[in-house]
């Protein structure tokens, strides 16, 4: 567990792995919270095949499908920052300051299918390899092959930022809570006497009674869209298993338009 120093924004690990961490992250405003996961999604540089040269592919995919797959690739990136980027280097195409080349050759010979994974393309760096969960792990399913069936191809990787291509997001998806319990009180509920008696759940019921008129069917004539929007969210509320909590319910007059 890490804290950072006071009198800033504050971040508290509690959970770090090798493909995912858990972190709270305090003292802050939330527009920081969305601009930290916004910049983890589509601003960090990462490395991942962006041309495939297909020379052979006898299998039932088609070129275009395979590239695809490959493209979606992830990889090694841990020595992203001695790549520069296309853009940045004096070569026409590309070459060993900017790219890594892999190359994958494979042909059935057996009478079982065989699946050409990630594993099976090789690297002209070590360093810059497909990420794999273990020793035990076979890799990403890029193809199956039957007798005879033969990929023979070329790939160059480049860096880049997920803002280009989704190839090169370095995560699968971030996602934040801002204090869904209420805990640090940021809402208040308005209380004639008692709270506990005003804003249990059964006061779901008493709103939407209290919203009702002779018919239950919504959009009625006469009847308001403030009226038809809470009584929507009330029956969504009751009907779900989410606890009708101080934050989610204000939230849903909110959304209601009261």
């Amino acid at each position: 567990m890490e804290r950072a120093g006071s009198g800033g924004p504050e971040v508290y690990i509690r959970e770090i792995t090798d493909d995912r961490i858990d972190f709270i992250l305090s003292h802050t405003d939330l527009s920081v919270a969305n601009s930290l996961r916004r910049a983890m999604i589509a601003e960090v540089p990462t490395i991942a095949i962006d041309m495939v040269e297909i020379e052979l592919n006898t299998s039932v995919l088609a070129d275009e499908f395979i590239a695809h797959r490959l493209g979606m690739i992830p990889l090694d990136s841990n020595e992203v920052d001695r790549i520069k980027y296309t853009r940045d280097c004096n070569c026409s195409q590309y070459c060993s300051n900017c790219s890594v080349e892999l190359t994958l050759d494979v042909k059935c010979t057996g009478d079982n299918t065989l699946d050409i994974t990630s594993k099976d393309l090789v690297s002209t760096d070590p360093r810059i390899t497909p990420v794999l969960a273990g020793p035990e792990d076979n890799g990403i399913l890029i193809v199956k092959l039957r007798k005879g069936q033969e990929l023979k191809l070329n790939c160059v990787a480049k860096k880049g930022v997920s803002k280009e291509h989704a190839k090169w997001s370095p995560i699968s998806g971030v996602g934040f809570e801002y204090d869904p319990w209420n805990k640090l009180r940021h809402s208040r509920w308005w209380i004639e006497e008692d709270a506990e008696k005003e804003w249990s759940l059964f006061c779901i019921n008493d709103l939407l009674l209290s919203h009702q008129n002779t018919k239950h069917s919504f959009g009625y004539p006469g009847q308001s869209a403030k009226t038809v929007n809470l009584k929507r969210s009330l029956l969504r509320m009751k009907h779900s298993t989410i606890n009708p909590n101080q934050t989610n319910f204000i939230s849903i007059l909110r959304l209601s338009g009261l």
